[in-house]
This record gives structure tokens, sequence and C-alpha cells, in this order.
């Protein structure tokens, strides 16, 4: 289904309040999404690690540097499960551009350049 989008780069959004990592085809850095081709990664990890922080009942200050950094946690995860996976070579294309968004969803956090091997 990809071969036939006109993509340029993936968006990664991370959603820890579910636990699920959202990948889906956009076209010059649009934040919408192509419905047609998209991918779900389920992290149990992440949503239990979520759930703790609420129950802990933790004031914003305290809590949001813990969750950014275990979405950072995961997008590394994710990361380095694309490039030793050789995202490039499985999607047909000879680089693949990732932004990763974490719990703001407006602005990237982390952003990957993967070149096939």
């Amino acid at each position: 289904m990809n071969a036939i989008l006109p993509w340029d780069h993936l968006s990664a959004y991370v959603y820890s309040d579910s636990g699920r990592i959202i990948l889906f085809p956009v076209v010059r850095a649009s934040k919408h999404r192509n419905e047609k081709a998209m991918c779900q990664i389920l992290c149990p990890d992440l949503l239990n690690y979520y759930e703790t922080l609420i129950e802990a009942d933790l004031p914003d200050e305290q809590f949001e540097p813990l969750l950014n950094r275990k979405e950072s946690e995961v997008i590394d995860l994710v990361a380095n499960a694309a490039r030793e996976a050789d995202l490039p070579r499985r999607l047909g294309r000879t680089s693949v551009k990732v932004r990763y968004y974490g719990s703001d969803l407006e602005t990237p956090v982390h952003e990957d350049n993967f070149v096939s091997t």
C-alpha cells in the first residue's frame, strides 16, 4: 500500500495513556495521518508506567519529566528496531525519515533519517 502513497517521511506518535505507538506516512511534514496505511505498536510497559505515574498522583513538575524520560526510552527502542531491520530496504526506499512525537503531540521530540545499508 505504501508504494502508491505519495509520502516523504513517517510520523511516530507515542500515546502513553493507551500504551500505543502509531506510525503513519506523511507528505511534506504535514501532521495529518493517512489512515490507509498505518502501523500500531502496543507497548504494555509504557502503559503500566503511565498508570503507575497517575496512581502516584504526582505534581505536574514531577510527572512530566518522568513521563518524557519513559517516552524517550520507548522512542530509542523503536529507532533501534528500525535501524536493525533496515527500514528503508523493507519499504523499498533508499532512505526513510521518521519524526517522533511525545505527549505534547505537536512538536517532534526526536528525528531519525535511516539510510539503507
